[in-house]
């Protein structure tokens, strides 16, 4: 059975910039799909807690609440200009977590700091997909855990995009610059799989709407 997603209460909790999918999550029947991402990566991590945990890209902060019951320290860091809205949220839902604005390419503090890092649907928005994962890297742990979760591209999840949050005057490309092959590819580079889940899990990875894996540093 998967993890069960604790999210903000509605009231709380605000988009961050226009393509932000925050009310799909809360949304009757959408938000399944949507928070069965986020419980893809619990269930990855299992019963395990951590001493600091950095999110990366956490956006509205919609998975800070349910993070934060799962290490001693949290922290996050993103690139939107909206931090205000996070920061009245966790305080209106009794969080703290270290916020820092920082692009993933370059992360703000010194090697091997964080015990886990977790990022999802983040690297499908970074064309340096190589130096992005090496900063997660970098910053873990010799036995640091990283938790990667993105979308898979074919045709299926390109029209469930648009169907959803890719506003009409974007084009889904400028959105997801990198597809799920070259982010594997730099994962691999760095990471070794040792567990991985698929959104619907019994179909081949091409074919997949959602990836989620459990990686340790090579």
């Amino acid at each position: 059975m998967g993890a069960r997603l604790r999210v903000p209460r509605r009231e709380h909790i605000h988009g961050t910039h226009e393509t932000d999918p925050l009310h799909f999550y809360y949304k009757f029947g959408i938000r399944w799909i949507f928070r069965k991402r986020l419980e893809m990566v619990l269930e990855l991590m299992g019963a395990d807690r951590y001493g600091e945990l950095l999110e990366v890209g956490f956006g509205s902060g919609v998975f800070l609440k349910e993070l934060a019951t799962r290490c001693q320290r949290l922290y996050g860091i993103d690139v939107h200009d909206n931090f205000h809205l996070v920061e009245a949220m966790l305080e209106k839902e009794g969080l703290r977590a270290n916020l820092v604005h920082a692009p993933v390419q370059k992360i703000p503090v010194e090697d091997g700091r964080f015990d886990c890092v977790v990022s999802t649907s983040v690297l499908e928005h970074v064309r340096e997909l190589d130096a992005a994962v090496a900063e997660i890297a970098r910053v873990l742990k010799p036995d640091g855990v990283a938790f990667l979760a993105f979308p898979i591209e074919n045709l299926l999840t390109d029209i469930a995009l648009w169907i959803t949050y890719i506003p009409l005057n974007t084009r889904l490309k400028d959105e997801h610059v990198s597809d799920h092959r070259g982010i594997l590819a730099a994962v691999r580079r760095r990471f070794a799989v040792v567990r991985d889940l698929r959104l619907p899990p019994f179909l081949p990875l091409d074919s997949c709407l959602y990836y989620a894996c459990r990686c340790v540093k090579l």
